[in-house]
């Protein structure tokens, strides 16, 4: 499983919740709910944005903004045992 910034999932997910702006579109609107989104990791350990996709979001602005947290994300370190490359199937 790969780390981030010395932790694990729930760092990175903390990372990305710090880091998040609520749009304010959609803060206007009453727009909110969850993003989900799905992405791959490349072998040096820097989130592949062409394999970066949002399954599931209540709103673009939403959307656009989780997708650009996830591509200013710092790299993540890949154990050695990690295999060099994944199968990330099209989104």
């Amino acid at each position: 499983m790969p780390q981030f910034m010395g932790g694990d999932l729930t760092t990175f997910r903390n990372w990305v919740m710090e880091n998040v702006r609520y749009p304010e579109e959609a803060m206007n609107k009453g727009i909110e709910g969850m993003v989900l989104v799905r992405f791959c990791i490349d072998k040096d350990g820097y989130i592949k944005e062409n394999m970066t996709g949002v399954i599931k979001s209540p709103d673009k602005s939403l959307s656009d903004e989780v997708l650009r947290v996830l591509k200013s994300s710092p790299q993540l370190n890949l154990p050695i045992t990690q295999p060099t490359s994944h199968f990330c199937p099209p989104l």
